[in-house]
């Protein structure tokens, strides 16, 4: 089949020749497939004409069309994309000749001769023509384009719909529904205090935090949004806030907030609540009544208060386990307050100012305490752990400006028989002199002075077993090793960046000896590397029995080191334990 080719004007040898016969196109399965022999020649014709015994000759060419004068030529034109779209009716005059017939006026700066320039004046029309025809077909073929994208488009959209109907979402259960909500949701909040350990003292969250992905749920479907609303869990921690209440309002308060009530209307009448509730901070407001609880009293089983608040309900709450108050002032008089929490087991008490405890907290029966950043006065702070002895975690950080020179007699020592985690910061070091921990297993200390004779003393006479050492604020590399030293039960120490890392600390960690059971090392610095590598490395290879070498660990995080021995016994998740917010830090995982 002879194959239609468009030529110019131009001489038989440079005969520029496009196929326009789709025919000899690959199909679109055989996209990129060279064409038979019988479909590489094709002898040339003009347009429909009677094929010419002699004549230039269209060959397939490493992928591309040539153009030659005869069957046996050597191509002496430029090669051509096979599947270039022109009009098969529009002339074509190769650039190639122009440009070469007008070089040394194209090429410089000189003046055409008068005959020149009519010539010239053509080229440019031709060119202007050329290039409005190919402005019509490319804007036709953008017309088809767009015409083909809406297409495709609207296919698109019926096919999504059509997926949707047997989408497996559409399947699952309502119970495995309300787990993939409950996983779209954080379940606590991040909180950093001294060694970041309010977490420990939490009660396990009731639900997850009531952040606005709640309510997105609830609006991708009628399913959905009914499952939602029906799954107590979802909606069972409640944040209302009253910092900034507008005065002008009548009707402003938790009694008329609508949002609050809805919100507490989908926890049902039975699941436990979680309920965190701030009023206005002292002097700048009215203070807000707690009243509005009173329904609710026998469900919260964690109970957060901020602020200048008054009205707490005369009842029970029945099955509080967390009573939490950060900068929290009730405004009642001590005799008009009725309540009781019989399950209370964890109380954290942070803020500013001086602490005065509650009459209604019931000391005796708690398990977890923290006192943080609260002036105290030491025989009050001895009256409430006198009586708290019931406790498992203390946690008390006082003022630095609160340390205070206190004596004791071993009549008046604090028998505290069940705590296992102590922590203490700022100026309450003197503490030490008060208790005897006999289950203690682990410390945590950031102190501005390390009282080392009332630490041996407090250790001596509490006889206890540590597991975890964590150390921060003032405090010599020396005091560090001695202290060590004397607890041969150590798995884990932490140091942070108040702590001196010195040579002898690390040559003095390098014998088995030390710490023999010790499993995990970390230090904190804010000089980095605090050694090199080897220097470490040649630490933790000296404490491994078997000689092999140690292993620094590949692709860490930023500013974080880890060494390990061959066979460490504790495993590295990637998290650094005990101090995330601070400097650089090196890990160290011994077998």
């Amino acid at each position: 089949m002879p194959v239609r080719i468009v030529f110019g004007t131009v001489p038989e040898p440079h005969l520029v020749a496009l196929i326009s016969d789709s025919s000899h196109a690959p199909s679109s399965g055989n996209v990129g497939r060279e064409p038979k022999l019988e479909e590489q020649e094709q002898r040339v014709t003009d347009c429909g004409a009677k094929p010419a015994k002699s004549g230039p000759w269209i060959r397939w060419n490493d992928g591309f069309l040539t153009v030659t004068a005869s069957k046996n030529d050597q191509a002496t034109t430029s090669n051509f994309p096979p599947y270039s779209v022109f009009s098969s009716t529009m002339p074509i005059v190769q650039m190639d000749t122009d440009e070469s017939r007008y070089h040394h006026l194209i090429s410089t700066n000189d003046e055409p001769p008068d005959l020149e320039v009519a010539e010239i004046q053509k080229i440019i029309a031709q060119r202007q023509s050329n290039l409005s025809e190919l402005e019509i077909r490319i804007a036709e073929l953008r017309e088809m384009l767009q015409s083909l994208i809406e297409r495709r488009n609207h296919e698109e959209k019926i096919r999504s719909h059509f997926r949707a109907v047997v989408s497996p979402v559409r399947r699952l259960p309502r119970d495995i529904l309300i787990e993939i909500f409950l996983f779209t949701r954080d379940w606590r909040k991040r909180e950093y205090s001294r060694f970041n350990s309010i977490g420990e003292f939490l009660s396990d969250p009731v639900g997850p935090l009531p952040t606005p992905s709640a309510l997105v749920i609830t609006h991708v479907c009628s399913q959905w949004r009914h499952i939602a609303l029906s799954a107590p869990m979802l909606w069972a921690t409640i944040n209302s806030d009253y910092v900034d209440p507008d005065p002008s309002g009548p009707e402003a308060g938790p009694y008329y907030d609508q949002y609050l009530h809805m919100w507490l209307s989908r926890t049902g009448t039975r699941y436990p609540l979680d309920i965190t509730f701030t009023g206005a901070y002292f002097g700048d407001h009215p203070e807000t009544s707690l009243s509005w609880l009173h329904p609710y009293m026998h469900r919260i089983r964690a109970l957060h208060l901020q602020g200048s608040l008054y009205g707490l309900p005369s009842s029970s709450f029945e099955h509080l386990e967390t009573l939490r108050m950060s900068d929290f002032y009730l405004d009642d008089h001590p005799d008009d307050i009725q309540v009781s929490f019989p399950s209370l087991r964890r109380l954290i008490v942070q803020g500013d100012g001086e602490l005065i405890p509650d009459p209604f907290i019931p000391w005796p029966q708690l398990t977890h305490l923290i006192l943080d950043g609260q002036m105290v006065d030491p025989p009050m702070l001895r009256d409430i752990l006198s009586q708290s002895t019931a406790l498992v975690k203390l946690h008390l950080g006082m003022p630095e400006d609160s340390a205070t020179v206190f004596t004791t007699t071993d009549d008046e020592h604090i028998l505290m028989p069940h705590v296992e985690t102590l922590i203490i910061g700022g100026g309450i070091y003197w503490l030490l002199a008060c208790l005897t921990l006999p289950k203690l297993t682990t410390l945590r200390a950031n102190l501005s002075l390390w009282p080392a004779a009332l630490y041996y003393a407090f250790r001596s006479r509490s006889s206890f077993s540590l597991k975890s050492l964590t150390l921060d604020g003032t405090m010599e590399a020396a005091d560090v090793l001695n202290m060590i030293r004397e607890s041969p039960t150590i798995t884990e120490i932490m140091l942070g960046i108040g702590i001196g890392i010195t040579p002898m600390l690390i040559s003095g960690l390098a014998s088995p000896r030390t710490v023999p059971h010790l499993e995990y090392l970390e230090i904190c610095s804010d000089v980095y590397p605090v050694f090199d590598a080897n220097t470490i490395l040649d630490m933790v290879t000296s404490r491994d029995r078997s000689g092999k070498p140690a292993v620094l660990e590949p692709n860490t995080a930023l500013h974080v080191r880890a060494f390990r021995s061959q066979v460490p016994k504790r495993s590295w998740d990637g998290q650094v334990q005990r101090f995330p917010s601070y400097g650089r830090t090196d890990l160290f995982f011994f077998c």
